[in-house]
């Protein structure tokens, strides 16, 4: 516990003196147009935060953020399950996932842009962009299972809905939670670009559009602080779920 609370106090400590280093430099320029202090980046903040159009821009965003995130991570775990079946699944899939990556962004939103309704864009930018680290990281998961342990179970007939909850699930896990941590930060750019380009009413990437259109660069600030805070809570949310789930102590265990 004692490490525990060191280890924030440190994490504070360089948050404050990043912030520090921000404001002297927002002092050194001088104009807000350019670069607002934090404190003015809190109070147009505090200002967004009186409307109703705020709220509802979040949480569309933020459900468009989900929605991709989970489609992303349940079609990535499938899939990765799927392609160490066989060695002729792996090889099939593996084009199409090195051109989903391979592609830029734009590409994608463009061409979303074409088949889809504004507000669905975001959503497919985002599964696009997370089920490759998602499908990768559970193949490596599975891959890393000690091949024995698997000859094991099957020789003293352990059922198979144990030996993936026992033995496979707390393997993928820990690749698992790395790819969604990485997802998570790639989730939120990929829909709040999108966001930008496909113009739904109700967004984040919408107002952003705006700020620029007004020159409102504290706003511009304001709601990219409040991308970042949604980025972490989320986070924090899936680690703290992980350590406090039983794979995490299987896995330990193990």
């Amino acid at each position: 516990m004692k490490n525990f609370t060191t280890t924030n106090k440190k994490k504070v400590f360089a948050i404050v003196i990043w912030i520090g280093i921000w404001q002297i430099i927002s002092l050194i320029v001088n104009q807000p147009l350019f670069l607002p202090s934090p404190i003015q980046t809190i109070v147009s903040l505090i200002e967004l935060g009186k409307t109703t159009t705020f709220y509802i821009s979040v949480g569309a965003t933020l459900l468009r953020v989900l929605t991709g995130l989970l489609t992303a991570i349940i079609l990535g775990i499938a899939f990765g399950l799927l392609s160490t079946k066989t060695h002729a699944l792996q090889i099939f899939f593996e084009p199409v996932v090195s051109t989903i990556k391979s592609i830029p962004v734009m590409s994608f939103i463009i061409l979303a842009l074409l088949y889809l309704k504004s507000s669905y864009v975001p959503v497919l930018v985002c599964i696009l962009l997370c089920f490759p680290v998602i499908y990768t990281n559970t193949q490596k998961g599975i891959l890393s299972i000690d091949k024995k342990l698997i000859e094991l179970a099957h020789l003293y007939k352990v059922s198979k809905v144990k030996i993936f909850t026992h033995i496979k699930l707390p393997a993928i896990m820990p690749y698992l939670l790395s790819a969604v941590l990485i997802s998570i930060g790639f989730s939120w750019k990929s829909v709040v670009t999108a966001e930008v380009l496909s113009a739904p009413l109700h967004s984040i990437g919408y107002n952003l559009y705006t700020t620029k259109l007004y020159l409102d660069t504290q706003s511009l600030f304001a709601w990219t602080l409040i991308i970042v805070i949604l980025s972490i809570i989320i986070e924090k949310i899936a680690n703290n779920l992980y350590q406090n789930s039983k794979w995490h102590i299987n896995g330990d265990n193990s």
